[in-house]
C-alpha cells in the first residue's frame, strides 16, 4: 500500500504512454520541433499559474530552483538580508547556512507562521522572504496572499517554494505578488529530474558552460522528462477538481475512523488534504514499524535519514517521544477508501497492541 506521495506521486497512466511514444522516436525529432515542445510546456504552466511564459525556468527540481533563487539574491544583492523558516525543506534551510545575512523565524503556531511573526523581524536591509507554501511534513499552508501583500508594501522579494503546493490548490500569479517560485514535475503524476523557477526579477545562473534557458539553467534538457512535465500539467489542469474531491472524501473518511487514536501535528485547520501527519496515542517507533510492514509511508522528509528524528516536528513542539510514534501519510489520485479502511485496521491494531504491551 503505498501512502507516501509527497514524496513522489509516480508516472500516471496518461503521462506513462506518452512518455513512452515520444521516447520511442526522440533521436528522429529535430531540435526546432523539442523547442516547440519546451515552448508548449511552458505555455501550459503560465496558463495554469496565470503568467507570462517568459517568467518559467526549467530546471531539475525544487532543489536546484531553490539553491539558484537563494544563491542569486545573495549575488545580486551585497548588502540585503534575507528571512526563512526553521520548518522549511532542507533544500531552503542547508542553502541559506552558507550566508550569514539571514534571519532564522523559529516562532510559530504549530507549523503556522504568522504575520506577525514575520514583521517583527523584517528591518530596512530585508529584502527577501522565503518561505514555503506547504510544508512537506505537516502540511500546513501558510497565507501566502498576506505575506505577498506585506512584502509588497515594503518593497521586499517573496520566494515561494510550491512544491506541495502545484496542482493542489489553485494559484493565480496575476492576483499574489510573488517574486520567486519553485516547484518539481514529481509530485503531480510527473517524472522526477524536472521542475521550475518563476522569476519575476532577474537571477544569475549557478552554473556555467551554456546558453540555456537564457543562460540560468545552462544543460540540456531532458525532452524526455520536458514531455513527462508537459502532460503531467495537462492532465492536472482537467482533472484538478476530480482529484481533489476524491482525496477531501478520503481526507474525511479518515478522521471519521481515527479521531480517537491519533492526534494531529501542525494546525489542522490549515493543513492540505493530501498530507496527514499523526501521532498515534500510546505507542513508538518500532511498534509503528512493525505493523506498517507492508506500507510505504514517512516518518519524515525524505530528504534526511529514517534514523533521525524529524527537526519539523521538533521545530513545532513536539517531544522525542512524540516525534517516535508520528506518521505522515500522503494521499492522491490513486488511492481510495479501501487503503484509508486498511490504514485504520493498522491504527486500531497498534492501539490494541500498545495498551496490552507496551504501556
Amino acid at each position: 500500500m503505498y501512502l507516501d506521495s509527497a514524496n513522489i506521486t509516480g508516472i500516471n497512466e496518461y503521462v506513462l504512454k506518452k512518455i513512452f511514444v515520444y521516447s520511442l522516436k526522440e533521436r528522429y525529432i529535430l531540435k526546432k520541433d523539442k523547442k516547440k515542445k519546451e515552448y508548449e510546456c511552458k505555455k501550459k504552466i503560465s496558463e495554469f499559474l496565470n503568467c507570462k511564459v517568459k517568467n518559467i525556468i526549467i530546471t531539475s527540481g525544487s532543489t536546484e530552483s531553490n539553491n539558484i533563487i537563494i544563491n542569486s539574491f545573495f549575488k545580486n544583492n551585497p548588502k540585503k538580508n534575507a528571512i526563512t523558516f526553521t520548518t522549511e525543506h532542507k533544500s531552503i534551510i542547508e542553502t541559506y547556512k552558507k550566508f550569514k545575512r539571514v534571519q532564522f523565524i523559529k516562532k510559530n503556531l504549530k507549523g503556522f507562521y504568522k504575520l506577525k511573526y514575520i514583521s517583527e523581524k523584517v528591518n530596512k536591509k530585508t529584502k527577501l522572504i522565503s518561505i514555503s507554501w506547504i510544508n512537506n511534513e505537516i502540511g500546513v499552508i501558510q497565507n501566502i496572499e498576506k505575506i505577498s501583500k506585506f512584502c509588497s508594501n515594503k518593497g521586499i522579494y517573496l520566494h515561494v517554494d510550491a512544491t506541495q503546493a502545484f496542482g493542489k490548490i489553485k494559484i493565480n500569479l496575476k492576483k499574489i505578488n510573488i517574486t520567486f517560485m519553485s516547484f518539481s514535475c514529481s509530485k503531480t503524476y510527473g517524472p522526477g529530474g524536472i521542475g521550475v523557477i518563476y522569476k519575476k526579477k532577474i537571477i544569475s545562473p549557478l552554473f556555467q558552460g551554456g546558453n540555456q534557458e537564457n543562460k540560468i539553467r545552462p544543460g540540456t534538457i531532458s525532452f524526455i522528462c520536458l514531455i513527462g512535465l508537459l502532460y503531467s500539467v495537462k492532465y492536472i489542469m482537467k482533472n484538478f477538481s476530480k482529484i481533489n474531491r476524491k482525496i477531501l472524501a478520503m481526507h474525511s473518511f479518515f478522521f471519521k475512523k481515527n479521531k480517537e487514536n491519533i492526534k494531529i501535528n501542525g494546525l489542522r485547520r490549515k493543513t492540505i488534504k493530501n498530507i496527514i501527519n499523526f501521532k498515534i496515542k500510546n505507542t513508538g517507533y518500532e511498534i509503528i514499524k512493525m505493523f506498517f510492514e507492508n506500507t510505504i509511508y514517512s516518518f519524515h522528509s525524505n530528504c534526511y535519514s529514517e534514523k533521525k528524528n524529524s527537526y519539523v516536528l521538533k521545530e513545532i513542539g513536539l517531544s522525542d517521544k512524540d516525534i517516535k510514534s508520528s506518521v505522515r501519510i500522503s494521499l492522491d489520485e490513486k488511492n481510495n477508501i479501501s487503503d484509508i479502511k486498511k490504514i485504520t485496521k493498522i491504527i486500531n491494531n497498534i492501539s490494541d497492541y500498545s495498551k496490552k504491551n507496551y504501556f
